[in-house]
């Protein structure tokens, strides 16, 4: 009689050579039933990483087809759990062989049907205690707050003393992805800005996806059903968390991928016609290749002299001149706002986030139920205090935001982000003109650029004449050094 030979083991995980001989063991084993009753052994199929309770293992129910299809008689398997550890599955795959005609051999030996139920059930409970093992590992180790998954999430690094998560330099990464994911980014643009802030080359658009949806930057632990909320520190609020993963469909055609290498978008004019000139893409040679680069450039049909001029050379050229301006009067009228634009949102959004935890507490009616009213209330009051503290903090922030001082910009302008850049700029800079080079290659900007800053002017009534005279030179001295430069 022709017969097929089953191995399976449930978990091979990095077991190998002389630490992985259970598959070479099983072999032998069917092997030696086979010569014991004398059967042909045509193919031994082996099936790694299956759990004996699974009833949907492809080349276990392939090897019961091939018995109903007669092409074999027999399936020989060392002992009868590794044919299957459920009693029912078991009892009904069996029913199927030998209604085909078929028989089911062990190295138990030929087992009537009362031993073979008795085999099948403890097989059944040895699944069933391995598996509540398990878990309970699992449940202790979540509630201490062990991030138990082999992968550890990008952003956070493993303790090697307490084995919980902490955050590393890549937090601050992860944040803004999140953050552009909520304003809108599609998957693959945000894959290209990981890896170019220094992520792994291999992250694709599925990687990000997965990311943004990953619950352990919450500060969750978890496992199935269980769920350790406090197990480490967050890296995104959950107000954030709900943003990015609430944006559905694609991200706009164009995803600030030209403005948003530029920090003057807005403020540029052509001085021929005096339109504001728009964003466009040119080129620019690095180490004898030409690449794209975003640049200034006026489209008004009827202007004279259109100009153009690439970013990559007025906007340095913008910000040291007013960083030289604050240096040179800083403390005559440049001010800079004592709360950045930036700071001012984060305290915004704080704010927010506070009151959209205590709004979740209090329409979470199943949170409600299963929590005394003790707790419950213990809850609503530090949501609360934390709402009140985030008002407090953003009604200093706006206070702050509104007396305006002299602060160095220029020592916390590499700290800042882009768009906190380009508020600060707008808030500077009253307009800038650019005239046509006129085909002429290599003009340097202070050639042909004009620039226009706000708060330079201050009230005359309330200066001396030596003020203002001392003003005026040093306003001159400065466009000396400019037209020197």
């Amino acid at each position: 009689m022709k017969a097929l030979g089953y191995v399976r083991v449930s978990r091979v995980a990095r077991r190998e050579g002389d630490s992985f001989l259970s598959p070479e063991l099983q072999r032998e084993s069917i092997a030696r039933v086979c010569k014991r009753e004398g059967l042909e052994l045509v193919e031994v199929l082996e099936e790694l990483d299956r759990s004996g309770g699974d009833a949907a293992r492809p080349l276990w129910n392939q090897a019961i087809e091939r018995v109903e299809r007669g092409e074999v008689g027999a399936i020989v398997v060392w002992n009868l759990d590794r044919f299957s550890r459920s009693l029912v599955d078991a009892l009904g795959a069996i029913g199927r062989i030998e209604g085909a005609g078929g028989q089911l051999y062990s190295e138990e030996g030929a087992a009537g049907k009362l031993e073979r139920s008795i085999l099948f059930a403890v097989a059944e409970h040895y699944r069933d205690k391995v598996r509540d093992n398990f878990r309970r590992a699992d449940a202790s180790a979540i509630e201490r707050g062990i991030h138990i998954a082999s992968r550890v999430p990008t952003g956070y690094s493993r303790d090697p003393d307490t084995r919980r998560l902490v955050p590393n330099e890549f937090a601050s990464i992860i944040v803004g992805l999140f953050e552009r994911r909520a304003k809108g980014s599609g998957w693959q643009r945000l894959a290209q800005w990981f890896v170019e802030q220094g992520g792994s080359p291999k992250t694709n658009a599925q990687a990000v996806r997965w990311m943004i949806r990953n619950p352990a930057y919450l500060g969750h632990a978890y496992s199935g059903d269980l769920v350790n909320e406090h197990a480490h520190p967050p890296i995104v609020t959950r107000l954030l968390h709900d943003r990015a993963n609430a944006v559905s469909g694609r991200a706009p055609k164009h995803d600030g991928s030209l403005s948003s290498q530029l920090l003057l978008t807005g403020l540029v004019r052509c001085a021929s016609c005096g339109y504001r000139m728009a964003v466009s893409s040119s080129t620019h040679t690095v180490r004898g290749n030409r690449v794209p680069v975003a640049s200034y450039r006026c489209k008004h049909e009827h202007c004279a002299a259109r100009a153009s001029i690439r970013g990559i050379e007025l906007d340095p050229f913008v910000v040291r001149t007013l960083f030289r301006l604050l240096r040179l009067v800083g403390t005559t009228g440049m001010r800079a706002p004592g709360t950045t634009p930036a700071e001012l949102a984060r305290a915004r959004e704080a704010l927010e986030a506070a009151e959209y935890d205590r709004r979740r507490l209090v329409e979470n009616r199943e949170l409600r139920r299963l929590l005394t009213a003790t707790e419950y209330n213990r809850e609503l009051v530090a949501l609360a205090e934390a709402v009140e503290e985030a008002r407090v903090a953003l009604e200093m922030a706006e206070v702050d935001h509104e007396a305006p001082r002299v602060e160095n910009v220029e020592r916390v302008w590499e700290e800042w982000t882009d768009e906190t850049r380009r508020e600060w700029l707008r808030e500077m800079v009253e307009v800038i003109e650019v005239t046509s080079a006129r085909k002429r290659r290599n003009i340097p900007p202070p050639e042909r650029v004009t620039m226009s800053f706000r708060g330079l002017e201050e009230p005359l009534l309330e200066m001396t004449e030596d003020d203002i005279r001392d003003r005026r030179r040093r306003l001159e001295n400065f466009r000396r050094r400019l037209r020197r430069d």
